[in-house]
């Protein structure tokens, strides 16, 4: 399973706490590499506020990594968005995916690949995707959902999206 836990971050819901993370796996010769193609995307949860924790759950295979999950409470549902690297490098061939949990994590819907829907960030997808931040993203009073992601090498700056309707458009 996992040999080394990265990029961890924190959702409150209404009944406890969800954690998300990347998943790094042990190649074949027993070493464990630090890059997204090498990644899972897994999660934990807590009822009692962090005190314990359930058993840790693989979201994704190997090759999934920057989930990152946010409450919506207008809909009652969370909102998990992760990469797709099919590649050791991040920034080649990566692809933007979402999936929604009505139960708090215990169990996900379908993927859906939203690469298309952040084309004012990335106009060059699949090349050169943005890759998206743990714990850069929150719902806001009117229900708006934000999220950010940071710059990959030198020739892409940093970009926000956000959704008004749940996350099924994005601008």
């Amino acid at each position: 399973m996992c040999q080394l836990i990265r990029t961890p971050q924190m959702t409150v819901t209404p009944t406890g706490v969800l954690l998300t993370a990347q998943c790094r796996v042990a190649a074949a010769n027993g070493t464990v590499n630090d890059d997204q193609h090498s990644a899972k995307v897994v999660s934990k949860f807590s009822r009692d506020m962090g005190r314990t924790w359930g058993p840790m759950q693989e979201l994704t295979p190997r090759g999934y990594s920057h989930g990152i999950a946010v409450y919506d409470r207008i809909r009652k549902r969370v909102l998990l968005q992760y990469q797709h690297h099919p590649n050791a490098d991040p920034s080649e061939n990566s692809t933007l995916h979402q999936r929604f949990s009505y139960d708090d994590g215990v169990t996900w819907g379908p993927e859906r690949d939203i690469t298309a829907l952040m084309v004012r960030c990335n106009p060059h997808a699949p090349h050169g995707m943005q890759v998206a931040s743990a714990g850069a993203h929150i719902q806001t009073s009117s229900g708006r959902m934000l999220f950010q992601s940071h710059a990959i090498g030198t020739t892409h700056l940093a970009c926000r999206w956000w959704t008004d309707d749940g996350g099924e458009t994005f601008r």
